[in-house]
């Protein structure tokens, strides 16, 4: 019995290593060259609802009132009661 524990402390010594020699090359780079979008909101073409894009016109229903995207006081898109 005693023999068998050397044994098998032996082979799990051995193996170890080898264990880690393996996994080196499982490491991968991040892709420098794909950058990330940065989502810009632009108020003179679109307005905008839950992160969603609506362009002029568009109408919708928020908060039990219909709504219309159209031209605000200062030029930019804006929601406006109907």
């Amino acid at each position: 019995m005693a023999v068998m524990k050397i044994v098998l402390l032996g082979v799990t010594l051995i193996a170890m290593p080898s264990f880690a020699l393996a996994n080196e090359g499982t490491h991968v780079e991040p892709d420098s060259s794909k950058k990330d979008v940065v989502k810009t909101y632009d108020s003179k073409q679109y307005c905008y609802y839950a992160d969603l894009e609506y362009s002029k016109g568009a109408v919708m229903e928020q908060d039990s009132t219909m709504k219309v995207c159209a031209v605000g006081p200062e030029g930019n898109l804006i929601w406006i009661d109907q």
